[in-house]
């Protein structure tokens, strides 16, 4: 699943800013904590990775030396021809956006997750979302999303014909015995 995160009013380097990397942080701190949740991959987590590499401390730094170093390492990434997709997606040029990837497997049956858990998990990751950074404008997206509105929109028309199927054979034996209790017997 794919988290994708826009500054308010498009704000060049909103998400250099450790303030809101310590929101963020405290957003993937919950969710990594999910079952379901096997790895995050995204700006905040990268600099916590380095934090913790420089100092011991698998935090957001106060300053923003770490941030810029970073920053500075994906734009480079994003003008390689071998840039690791994942790594050159995490923001765009100005850090307006940033892009949260997180690796999800069912920890129920150690399978993919399944249109039911899928849509759990959703759950969850909306209530973190609302609790943390819903002033990030979130948007969850991935291939798995399509599959699942898909089926509910499969499941949706299966049950409206369905139901027209049955009106429709009630109706007709209705009229061909002209009775109302045998065609509902029908």
């Amino acid at each position: 699943l794919q988290i994708t995160l826009t500054a308010p009013e498009n704000e060049a380097g909103f998400f250099m800013e450790p303030e809101n990397l310590k929101k963020l942080a405290k957003f993937e701190e919950e969710i990594i904590s999910d079952p379901d949740v096997t790895s995050i991959s995204s700006v905040s987590f990268y600099i916590r990775e380095l934090n913790n590499i420089m100092t011991g401390k698998k935090e957001i730094p106060e300053s923003k030396g770490l941030i810029n170093l970073l920053a500075r390492y994906l734009k480079l990434l994003r003008t390689t021809d071998e840039s690791n997709e994942v790594l050159a997606k995490l923001s765009n040029e100005d850090f307006t956006q940033i892009t949260i990837t997180l690796n999800v497997f069912n920890s129920e049956n150690n399978r993919i997750l399944a249109e039911a858990a899928l849509r759990k998990l959703i759950n969850r990751i909306n209530t973190s979302m609302d609790k943390y950074i819903n002033d990030f404008s979130p948007e969850i997206w991935s291939v798995d999303m399509r599959f699942l509105y898909l089926s509910e929109i499969l499941t949706s028309d299966q049950a409206k014909s369905t139901l027209a199927a049955i009106i429709l054979v009630l109706i007709i034996s209705i009229v061909a015995f002209r009775n109302f209790k045998y065609g509902l017997l029908t």
